[in-house]
């Protein structure tokens, strides 16, 4: 699919250039990199996967990352997640890259081993690491591992690469080379502190990652994709600092096996930068893609909170990266290459880093969603195409309320044909949306309000503010369905009597 770029603002073109990573065309620069999803079927690849990796690629990102597909028994962290060394995952994976392949998009699958950031109530065997240290979340002790699991890790490794490949994926990403997963716990001496020929010196603690790429590289064959996540730093005590990444970057992509690098940062000593939320700057991780890139002949892709394009394209203009992941943004918005492209800058849904329907999800044994799009997760119920239109005679609808559910509200029934009207009795939108934005640090939430009010604009949506909502009102705008959204009330409830002791 072929999509013309003559309204690509100037300033946002370098976006949209093409570029060849390992043999295979991107026809962009804009990256959604792997993260969990939780939407496994009995750690199969589901239809719900499909569907959510189609929305994206329909919107038009130029690469895709599934994560976290798990390559061994020892590594299940959640009930959610694909048992990548299972053959039998081949089939939902066609599936899967399919629905990419039907756009421009291209997909690779991560490869993942959580090492001792995981629990054996999941896998019922042994955690692996290192050294016999705990992870710093989970605190669960982990079993140093010996050479012949080392061995047995390698293998499995280049049998997920192979998976994928007959899955008709265009490559695969070693994921564990950053958070303190496995192969990154073996890289830092924050976690390593082994004696023998896997510890001790960097090319020691190198030589497992190395491994794995090479098995993996004779798996798949030369003319395959084959990238890896990778530590910019530790941010934590005796860990990795930039010189240090530098240097493993180096030793890693020097022997050839690599075709790009993404480079992240923290491990779960400092969890909340794992997965930055709204109290990190925006771009936090982007001079550390710049630090490797100096020492890297391949590819680059930077993270870190990016949403707003012009910081995107600035990026690449000023040479720190050759691509740019906007990862939780297309979450929040499938559409957002698309609406750059179109020049819609204004209607592109920007994610707030709130962490509330992604990461957090994940935590609590469940599948990714968006607290700002309601779509995300559920795409085959509520994604392109499943907008039921007004019947001809639909009528107008009457909305009660302009905080964030009577905004929404209105949107989806002026999307589908609706006369609606919305009430609110303050003299702007919001609700309670508008005070907590007004916290300092969580200015962000503001961009709920924006964006659905931009989109009540462009549906024609009359909105009157300072408007009460008592029968007569409401009655006197001829409704033929009311929405009431003003909000809960907190109930008064005693329990027992606190004086008598009860």
């Amino acid at each position: 699919m072929t999509t013309s770029q003559s309204t690509v603002p100037t300033d946002l073109q370098i976006l949209f250039d093409p570029i060849e990573v390992g043999g295979v065309t991107l026809p962009n620069r804009i990256v959604m990199t792997g993260h969990g999803t939780g939407m496994a079927d009995h750690h199969l690849p589901s239809e719900q996967h499909a569907a959510y990796y189609r929305e994206r690629a329909r919107g038009g990102v130029g690469l895709i990352g599934m994560a976290f597909p798990q390559i061994h028994p020892s590594s299940q962290n959640v009930p959610g997640e694909v048992q990548a060394y299972d053959p039998a995952v081949i089939p939902g994976l066609r599936k899967i890259a399919d629905a990419v392949h039907r756009y421009e998009t291209k997909i690779v699958m991560q490869l993942g081993h959580t090492g001792r950031q995981s629990s054996s109530t999941w896998s019922e065997r042994a955690l692996f690491a290192p050294s016999s240290i705990p992870c710093p979340m989970n605190r669960e002790m982990p079993k140093a591992m010996e050479i012949e699991d080392i061995d047995e890790l390698v293998a499995a490794h280049a049998l997920a690469a192979v998976h994928a490949r007959e899955g008709g994926f265009d490559g695969v990403e070693i994921h564990s080379g950053y958070g303190g997963y496995l192969l990154a716990s073996f890289l830092s001496p924050f976690s390593n502190f082994r004696e023998d020929e896997y510890g001790g010196s960097v090319e020691n603690r190198v030589r497992f990652a190395r491994r794995a790429l090479e098995a993996v590289r004779d798996a798949v064959g030369r003319d395959y994709l084959v990238g890896m996540n990778m530590q910019g730093h530790d941010f934590s005590p005796g860990g990795l600092e930039v010189e240090d990444a530098q240097e493993i970057a180096a030793l890693l992509t020097g022997t050839g096996p690599l075709d790009y690098v993404v480079v992240k940062g923290a491990t779960y000593y400092s969890a909340s930068q794992n997965v930055p939320d709204m109290q990190h700057p925006k771009g936090v991780w982007l001079d550390l893609a710049a630090k490797l890139r100096e020492v890297v002949d391949v590819p680059v892709i930077a993270v870190g909170r990016v949403t707003d394009p012009y910081a995107a394209a600035q990026v690449l203009r000023d040479g720190g990266a050759d691509l740019i992941a906007m990862t939780r943004q297309h979450i929040a918005d499938p559409e957002t290459v698309t609406k750059i492209r179109e020049n819609r800058l204004e209607d592109v849904r920007g994610c707030i880093a709130c962490n509330q329907g992604c990461i957090d999800r994940l935590f609590k044994i469940t599948h990714t969603t968006c607290v700002h799009n309601p779509a995300a997760g559920y795409e085959l119920e509520l994604g392109e195409g499943t907008l039921t239109p007004a019947p001809a005679d639909g009528g107008r609808v009457v909305v009660v309320g302009g905080g964030p559910a009577g905004m929404k509200a209105a949107e989806v029934c002026a999307r589908r044909g609706f006369d609606t009207v919305l009430l609110e009795r303050r003299e702007r939108l919001g609700g309670q949306l508008r005070l907590a934005s007004s916290i300092e640090g969580r200015e962000e939430i503001a961009e709920v309000i924006r964006h659905l009010e931009v989109q009540l604009d462009k549906l024609g949506v009359e909105v009157r503010t300072g408007a009460g909502a008592d029968p007569e009102a409401v009655r006197a705008l001829a409704p033929d369905h009311v929405i009431v959204a003003t909000g809960s009330a907190p109930g008064r409830r005693i329990v027992g009597n606190i004086s008598n002791g009860v």
